[in-house]
Formats: C-alpha cells, structure tokens, sequence
C-alpha cells in the first residue's frame, strides 16, 4: 500500500484533529490556556480524558525544557510527544517471528476475517506458507468468507462441520501446520460479544489447546478492533484480555473513521503495541504500524 493511500486512509482523522487545533496553535504566545485547549481537543477527538490529561502534561513539559514560548511551535513537540508514547510498548521485532501461529480474536463486525486475509497475503508475497483456520464454527458465513479468501490467496485451509468443537478445529490445524511446516498459521475464532462468559471461556480453551500443540512455533493473539467504535473499543480489548493473553492490536476501517486518535489511549492503557493497520477492504490494504508515519499522517 502506498504512502499516498496510507495519508488518505487517515485524511478524516487529519481534518479532524487539525481543524479543532488550527485554533489553538496560533501565532501567539503560550498560556494555560492553550494547553487547556489542547486537552480539550485531543478529549473530542477520542483520546479520552486520562490519556489527553498524560499527553497535555508532557507537552507543557517538554515546552519548558525546550524553552518553546510560542503557541506555533507547540505542533512538533506534540508530534514528539506522540510518536513517543506510541513507540514506548512497540514490539522489538518489526515482524511476527517465524514460524507462528496467530490466533484471531474480535467482536462480530470489526472486519477480523478480512484481516486475517491481508495478513496471509502479506506473507505469501514474501513466499512464506500460510495455513488459515476456521474454527468460527457457529456462522457458516463465517467459514465460507475464509475459504473464498483462502482460495483467492492460494493458501490451504483447516475447517469442520458448523457446531464442531472449535478447540478441536484448533488442534487439528496446528498439528498440521507442524507436520507441513508451514511458516505461518493464523486461526479465525467466533466474533465475541465481551459479555458472553461461556464464549470468553471457549477462547482461553482454544489459547491453551494451541499453546499446548505449538511445537516450536510462536503463538500470537491479535485482537482486531474497529476504529469507527471510538472508545468502545477500550473495554472489549479488556475483556478479551481476561479470556487470553494478547499479544497486539489490529486497527481496522481507519479510512472510515474520523477516530484514528483511539490508536493513543489503547496503547496508554493496554500497554499493548499496535501491529498493523487496515485501510480499506482490499487484500492490498494493511499497513504494518509505523508510530511516526502515523502520527504524520494523523496531524500532517
């Protein structure tokens, strides 16, 4: 995916992070106010009360010790500040360590199959295998989007009859997966509501099953959350941290959102790196988390 789609993709969040601070970041000298205008910006543009009340008071920390007195020069340090905060829980590795397994979670709507889909094209086209796993075994929807999306990739795919026991489907794609030795698997789970207790249960018994039957593979878990939900998303990655342990975040529909800013306080309170970031529905759109390019992007 080219820059150009990429800056695109977060023109909504650009405009409205920069139209409420247009205002603010004026030819002028720093006040209390400015950075009570500040807050109140990143607080609208849904990066939520305590992460813009951490974010505010880094800037006017840095300011000082910068010496920075003019409200203009305020855009680069809160650039700095930014691309700080999103670095700071950054995974080591820029890419998942092969061979691995990735098992996908979500609620219903957050366009988790389709992600799984960008992901394994990633890797086909740096000639990795890639096995896919269907053990959403309650929506017969569910597994015929990942066997169309598996055909188009021209990747081999797990699956079992609708109701099977998702664990099983589970188990049986990570023994294959390390018999063929396959680089990559990636594992689709039911979209779960975080209320559901009995489901949230059956996700921590699929981790264990995989965890158990990985061999000498990694074993991710990516949670794909939507960027249109806005905040919502805070509690949904909570739950499902409860149910399995997660390794890092998919943002997705960020060309949808005017929300981009959410990607701020997921990090600030999951303390959970951001992975990739999807921008439309094509296999093409995935863009793996570049802190600085995305702040960019987001306040140009």
């Amino acid at each position: 995916m080219s820059e150009n789609k990429y800056k695109s993709a977060l023109r909504a969040t650009n405009l409205s992070f920069f139209n409420k601070l247009k205002n603010v970041i004026v030819n002028s000298d720093i006040t209390d106010e400015s950075y009570e205008e500040i807050l109140e910006t990143l607080i609208l543009c849904d990066v939520g009360v305590e992460s813009a009340e951490e974010i505010t008071d880094r800037l006017e920390e840095r300011a000082r010790q910068e010496k920075v007195y003019r409200a203009e020069e305020l855009l680069p340090l809160l650039k700095e500040v930014l691309v700080e905060i999103l670095t700071e829980n950054m995974p080591k590795e820029e890419q998942i360590a092969l061979p691995a397994i990735v098992m996908a979670v979500g609620v219903n709507g957050t366009g988790k199959t389709t992600t799984i889909a960008k992901i394994a094209n990633v890797y086909t086209a740096q000639g990795k295998s890639v096995m896919l796993a269907a053990a959403d075994t309650f929506r017969a929807a569910a597994v015929d989007q990942l066997t169309i999306w598996a055909k188009r990739i021209g990747v081999p795919i797990v699956k079992s009859e609708m109701g099977a026991d998702a664990a099983a489907v589970a188990y049986d794609a990570a023994t294959s997966a390390a018999a063929r030795g396959v680089d990559l698997l990636i594992v689709d789970t039911a979209g779960r509501l975080q209320n559901k207790i009995n489901l949230m249960q059956e996700l921590g018994k699929m981790h264990n099953v995989l965890s158990k039957n990985k061999k000498d593979m990694n074993l991710y878990t990516f949670i794909t959350v939507d960027a249109t939900s806005g905040l919502n998303v805070l509690s949904q990655i909570e739950a499902f941290a409860k149910a399995c342990q997660l390794n890092g975040i998919v943002l997705s529909k960020v060309d949808g959102s005017s929300k981009g800013g959410i990607i701020i306080p997921i990090i600030m309170k999951h303390k959970l790196p951001v992975w990739f970031v999807g921008t439309g529905e094509g296999l093409e759109d995935l863009r793996v988390f570049d802190a600085r390019e995305y702040v960019e992007a987001m306040l140009g």
